[in-house]
């Protein structure tokens, strides 16, 4: 792989939650996000500004437009979010581009296909939760040029709650007690029968 081109950290939208500051801001596991995409997202904002403190020559690449939120006043897509909350993190400017097309995780793969050639990346980390990365990885299994990118190791998976239990310790007792709870066992329900889906040619995204 050629060092000089460049690795983009693709982290995939969650769900956006109403602080009681009236900010918008990424869900968390201590909160009541109501999409099962949502649960715990904001890990994947932590993880991504990890990975970046390890490599800084990565670009951040956070992904999502309004998706289920189109219409509502005041909610910046989910790209803007995530750039808020990085720009909150102490990343730099310069090191976050926005894709804001995507409404959901099949439209955002479909993005990063285009981003990967645009840029002429080596590499793209895909970042997202443990319990959504099963579902994502059945997307690149059904895209012929997805899968040729995994393949040819330009595409990778990477559990953000992997990386950060890793540089945040004290965070893996949270991460453990919301992979135990209810809401953890619905949501794995429900991304196993989307998966399921995905598989059977069923899946009502796809378009």
């Amino acid at each position: 792989m050629n060092p000089s081109k460049k690795i983009i950290v693709f982290i995939l939208g969650g769900w956006a939650q109403k602080g009681a500051d009236g900010a918008w801001h990424m869900a968390g596991f201590e909160e009541n996000a109501d999409e099962v995409s949502g649960f715990g997202g904001y890990l994947r904002v932590l993880a991504a500004k990890h990975l970046l403190d390890e490599h800084p020559g990565y670009l951040l690449v956070p992904s999502g437009s309004k998706g289920k939120f189109e219409g509502v006043a005041g909610v910046p897509t989910m790209a803007e979010l995530m750039r808020q909350e990085f720009l909150n993190l102490g990343v730099p400017e310069e090191k976050i581009v926005k894709e804001e097309k995507a409404g959901n995780t099949y439209q955002e793969l479909q993005e990063l296909k285009k981003m990967v050639a645009d840029l002429d990346a080596a590499q793209a980390i895909v970042v997202s939760n443990r319990y959504h990365l099963p579902r994502v990885r059945a997307f690149v299994e059904i895209d012929e040029q997805l899968t040729d990118l995994a393949r040819a190791g330009r595409i990778t998976l990477q559990e953000c709650e992997e990386v950060v239990a890793r540089h945040e310790p004290s965070k893996r007792r949270e991460i453990d007690e919301a992979y135990k709870s209810q809401k953890m066992k619905n949501i794995i329900a429900a991304e196993e029968k989307g998966i399921g889906e995905i598989k059977a040619g069923t899946y009502s995204i796809i378009k």
